[in-house]
């Protein structure tokens, strides 16, 4: 059914954006009766949807009153304290990894469970999984989430250490598990072949000064599996 100032979101039942504030309009139908709530972010609505039974104690992913600092607080005063100390290229990456952090960022520390990354894990993991992402990445398709689980890791790790969540953050655990790791798992990493051709490794040598032509054929071989036959190469690789 249309909604005035709203749009259907493709893919996602019983869900609308509002084309003005772009927030996201949820329905569910429970015993005849409809529900709707209104969220900020497209993973609070279908969270909403898959867990919201119709009472009030439901498990709802829109965050509890708590004293404790939100993960997007957390990482600004992150960025403020502890990136000036960090190499340029570092900081990039982390800023990179973050991006998917960002629809759980309004929830405070402490709410942040192993459930909740559970789900986070999932639904990103489902993303990736599309038929449509796929194709559309081709050949660097991504397998995992380890990147974006670590850089968690990372925030809350200096979140216990820093000094300014030193008391909200003594009793907290990271929520992080083992089995989040698997549950991130998309596909396989695809093996790569990291040792260089005895070709291409005389083609390199040949640009290299005699002194460091003979350090760098001897580290080669040494480290190849014919290392037993190192001297006799480097012997015939001179004639």
């Amino acid at each position: 059914m249309a909604k005035k100032n709203y749009k259907k979101i493709k893919g996602a039942v019983g869900i609308y954006q509002n084309i003005s504030t772009k927030h996201y309009l949820a329905e569910k139908k429970i015993k005849g009766k409809n529900h709707n709530a209104t969220f900020k972010t497209l993973y609070e609505a279908k969270q909403w949807r898959e867990k919201y039974d119709g009472t009030e104690d439901s498990l709802l992913v829109a965050p509890e009153r708590s004293h404790h600092a939100t993960l997007k607080e957390v990482w600004e005063v992150m960025q403020r304290d502890h990136f000036p100390t960090l190499a340029t290229s570092t900081k990039m990456i982390w800023r990179r990894r973050y991006k998917l952090l960002e629809i759980i960022e309004h929830l405070p520390m402490d709410q942040i469970t192993p459930s909740r990354i559970t789900s986070w894990v999932q639904h990103w993991a489902n993303e990736f999984s599309q038929d449509e992402y796929q194709e559309q990445r081709g050949n660097a398709r991504r397998c995992n989430l380890n990147n974006e689980i670590n850089m968690f890791v990372t925030i809350f790790n200096w979140y216990k250490q820093s000094e300014t969540f030193e008391k909200e953050a003594l009793f907290l655990t990271n929520p992080i598990k083992r089995k989040h790791r698997a549950l991130g798992f998309i596909k396989p990493v695809p093996d790569k072949k990291k040792q260089i051709s005895l070709e291409d490794a005389y083609i390199f040598f040949e640009y290299l000064k005699p002194l460091y032509k003979q350090m760098a054929m001897l580290q080669f071989f040494l480290c190849s599996e014919d290392w037993r036959n190192c001297r006799l190469t480097m012997v015939q690789y001179r004639h």
